[in-house]
């Protein structure tokens, strides 16, 4: 029989090969797992780096906050001034006691990276230190200026 006569009545025809959906099925997930997982993994750089720039630079947190909060409750003219003010003033004093807290705190850092480097071998030490000087740059606001 060739492909151009037609079946003869009642003729069993050669079946068509089976394709596996399963698959296809396991294709499309892990592509699927595959995009999320890489879009998750983006989303926490992003969002780190957000965070890293916010805490470096407290100088911009009142700003910051004025906006929310005039976004927020839809401050009027008059309110947003006086809230400003508010906002600005009570950071004044955060920096005031950001600057008394600072040394101690900088010392209570300095015995924890002493007090765990003197478990450490020479490798393990140096990579500690690294680890150390690099979180204190990237995390550590700089002193207030008072």
């Amino acid at each position: 029989m060739s492909v151009d006569q037609p079946a003869a009545p009642g003729a069993v025809l050669p079946r068509a090969p089976r394709r596996s959906r399963w698959r296809l099925l396991l294709a499309c997930g892990l592509c699927l797992a595959a995009g999320a997982v890489s879009g998750a993994g983006a989303t926490l750089v992003v969002l780190a780096r957000h965070a890293e720039r916010i805490a470096a630079n407290p100088d911009q947190w009142p700003g910051r906050l004025e906006r929310r909060v005039n976004a927020l409750l839809d401050l009027r003219p008059e309110q947003r001034e006086r809230i400003g003010e508010i906002i600005r003033a009570r950071f004044r004093s955060f920096e005031r006691v950001r600057a008394e807290v600072r040394p101690q705190l900088m010392r209570e850092l300095d015995a924890l990276q002493a007090e765990i480097r003197a478990e450490l071998d020479e490798s393990q030490a140096a990579r500690w230190t690294s680890f150390m000087t690099e979180a204190r740059r990237r995390f550590q606001p700089p002193a207030p200026a008072l």
